[in-house]
């Protein structure tokens, strides 16, 4: 593990890991309110009916939240 108080540098020790300094100095973003809206969505749905597939879970959706469908669906749809 790296410590800020060791003697050695944190890139020397990051050097000695194997691990890219910018990985120690990553701070990872949390998940968007939005995001976490459609998950809550989505699993609430999936609850009720887990034979949704992805097109049903995507039409579904876009029938409860319409910015979704502007937005957020022409981009989903090149990964489904």
């Amino acid at each position: 593990m790296i410590e800020r108080d060791s003697e050695l540098s944190i890139r020397r020790q990051c050097e000695l890991l194997s691990v890219p300094r910018r990985s120690y100095y990553y701070k990872p973003k949390g998940e968007s309110e939005y995001n976490k809206e459609l998950m809550t969505l989505i699993d609430e749905q999936y609850l009720k009916d887990p034979t949704y597939g992805s097109r049903r879970m995507m039409a579904y959706l876009s029938e409860v939240d319409p910015y979704f469908c502007t937005t957020i669906l022409g981009s989903v749809r090149y990964f489904v």
